[in-house]
């Protein structure tokens, strides 16, 4: 199978053997390459509910060596990731020779952009598809359909007990999520603005923080088009919201 992306050497060869497609029915994982934790907490429950096992990967380098090592049924990839971008562990996977997972792999972008942006980059012909955030269990079921169980039909957002562990992770992480996009406004860093937006975007939408998610949502639009005045006004939008939503959260 030929992609139409450029060529790169193994950077992974130390890790290199040989490749066996395993039988059906075994237990290769979904490996999940997702920096987010609470992203990654939320997909990899829908992955195990689906009946399908996984492997998490919190950088594009870690997810590299486990696919080098380790033969995964598919790659639910992020493409903001801390290291490199998913592009670039795309561009590896696709160019790999003789890894444990092969380099024709199904490949899924999980992206909270515009399906449209991932599709200037040209880069559609080397994915299996587009999943957006934040993700949901039905398009995830599709995408992943020959490999999964049925789905219980039990919604995961209706469990009570996993709910509370979202909310617990989200309040615990936000103080630090607050300060970091306080430091981004007063150093006038529009990229890590842009970051947080981003972020903040799929997890406060996750936890059923509507308003912080659509203030998140504009907050990365006006840092992304490079204007500090509307990031000034949204950012204090943004943290309103926030606060709003951890009394609702705490109640």
């Amino acid at each position: 199978m030929r992609y139409g992306i450029g060529r790169c050497e193994n950077p992974m060869a130390e890790h290199t053997h040989s490749t066996s497609r395993p039988a059906s029915g075994d237990q290769r994982p979904v490996l999940l390459v997702e920096d987010d934790v609470l992203n990654a907490m939320y997909t990899e429950q829908v992955l195990r509910r689906m009946g399908l096992p996984a492997r998490v990967a919190g950088s594009g380098r870690a997810a590299l060596e486990i696919m080098a090592s380790l033969p995964v049924r598919a790659v639910i990839l992020d493409i903001e990731l801390p290291d490199m971008d998913g592009f670039e562990v795309l561009r590896r996977v696709r160019e790999a020779r003789h890894w444990a997972t092969s380099s024709d792999v199904p490949v899924f972008a999980l992206t909270g952009h515009e399906r449209a942006w991932i599709k200037k980059r040209d880069v559609t012909g080397a994915l299996s598809g587009i999943l957006s955030k934040p993700i949901s269990e039905a398009a995830l079921a599709e995408a992943l359909a020959p490999s999964a169980n049925a789905l219980t039909g039990r919604s995961l957002g209706a469990d009570t007990a996993l709910a509370r562990e979202f909310a617990s992770i989200f309040l615990d992480e936000l103080p630090g999520r607050l300060a970091g996009l306080r430091h981004a406004m007063d150093t006038d860093d529009l990229g890590a603005l842009a970051r947080h937006g981003h972020s903040l975007k799929s997890t406060t939408a996750m936890v059923g923080a509507t308003r912080a998610s659509i203030a998140a949502m504009r907050l990365e639009a006006a840092a992304v088009q490079g204007c500090p005045e509307d990031c000034r006004s949204l950012v204090a939008d943004l943290e309103r919201e926030l606060h709003a939503a951890r009394t609702s959260l705490d109640a």
